[in-house]
């Protein structure tokens, strides 16, 4: 049997809105979506959801910051409004809670998609990742949080990888790749933004180069 909980109440939807709404301004990963710039970090790659050794990760560093649960709410592409009341967008969206020493997927059952873009994040509005079909992910939180997601192999060369298949698809596949300086600059700062390019020997400019 599952085990989670999925918030119906007004007052369950309005905690879980307001603990998402002190990490993200939206969920849409190429649009600047955490709500302070400079707290983040790539997470990658990722292939339809965290898999386990990734989310077992994410979880000792969550549990590390004093959590013992999550929210998990598929808000693809979901904006706040900044109104007081429950958007009907993310009241409709489906969200979980459940235990983090449980396994995404496990926990959920046959409410578990790896194929919508979900996101991951403290009840109390701590930390989050925001999890993405295009292989990526964005991590939210303390400066001991993002050290310590770093500390695991699984997730250590995270950037690199990340950068690597943007390059990628910009280059091979003449994927647009204009929003990749902005969102590096949501997520690292715009200082570290502009070292993490230069040290990768990729300039700004070059992101813009299939119009």
């Amino acid at each position: 049997m599952p085990e989670h909980v999925r918030p119906y109440s007004q007052n369950d939807l309005r905690a879980a809105r307001d603990a998402f709404r002190l990490l993200f301004r939206n969920a849409d990963l190429g649009d600047r979506p955490l709500r302070s710039p400079g707290v983040g970090l790539l997470l990658g790659p990722i292939r339809y959801g965290l898999n386990e050794d990734q989310y077992r990760a994410l979880a000792s560093a969550a549990m590390a910051e004093g959590d013992t649960e999550c929210y998990l709410s598929y808000l693809c592409g979901y904006e706040d409004d900044d109104r007081e009341d429950v958007s009907a967008d993310f009241e409709l969206a489906p969200h979980y809670r459940f235990d983090l020493r449980l396994f995404a997927s496990l926990a959920l059952g046959s409410a578990w998609s790896g194929m919508a873009e979900h996101a991951i994040y403290s009840p109390r509005g701590e930390w989050g990742v925001l999890v993405s079909l295009d292989h990526f992910g964005i991590a939210v939180g303390s400066e001991a949080f993002r050290s310590k997601l770093l500390d695991a192999p699984v997730l250590a060369s995270s950037l690199e990888d990340v950068l690597g298949e943007w390059k990628d698809a910009r280059d091979r596949l003449q994927g647009r790749t204009a929003w990749v300086p902005t969102l590096l600059e949501n997520v690292y700062g715009s200082a570290r933004a502009e070292r993490i390019l230069a040290q990768f020997r990729e300039p700004p400019e070059t992101w813009f180069r299939n119009g």
